[in-house]
């Protein structure tokens, strides 16, 4: 679970959800494009 307390690390962890979401749903580029961006926000 994430600390609520910091808006920075809940805006990340929802910004993943969505890419997972993306990764999940999505054509192979639009996959791709998510998920290097996911990498960028470890």
């Amino acid at each position: 679970k994430v600390a609520s307390s910091d808006p920075v690390k809940v805006y990340n962890y929802k910004y993943k959800k969505c890419l997972d979401f993306i990764e999940q749903n999505y054509d192979p580029l639009k996959r791709s494009k998510a998920i290097s961006l996911k990498e960028s926000f470890k």
